[in-house]
């Protein structure tokens, strides 16, 4: 059975519980591709389902420039932005039965 995401700017937004969600392109006029990804965990209970339409809802031009430090971050080129990421941690690990 497909369910909503409560998404106020995606209203159209459906998933199935226990799968997972990949979205992209939802802003194909944007020259920053924007993927959106919530786990088949995460889909199995709607409160956090709830929490991720929450920040879907919240990522907008006015945060990407606040990330990028650029009041004009759709004119950054690949390796611009490139320049401007930080890696921010690394790790790893096993999955079950590993």
């Amino acid at each position: 059975m497909t369910k909503q995401i409560p998404s106020a700017k995606y209203p159209g937004l459906e998933y199935t519980s226990g799968d997972d969600i990949w979205l992209d392109n939802l802003k194909p006029d944007s020259k920053i591709p924007f993927y959106f990804h919530v786990s088949e965990k995460l889909t199995q209970n709607e409160a956090a389902v709830a929490r991720a339409a929450h920040a879907l809802d919240r990522m907008d031009e006015e945060s990407l420039k606040e990330m990028l430090g650029t009041e004009q971050p759709k004119t950054l080129s690949e390796p611009e932005l490139v320049d401007l990421l930080m890696l921010k941690s690394l790790g790893s690990g096993l999955g079950e039965g590993c």
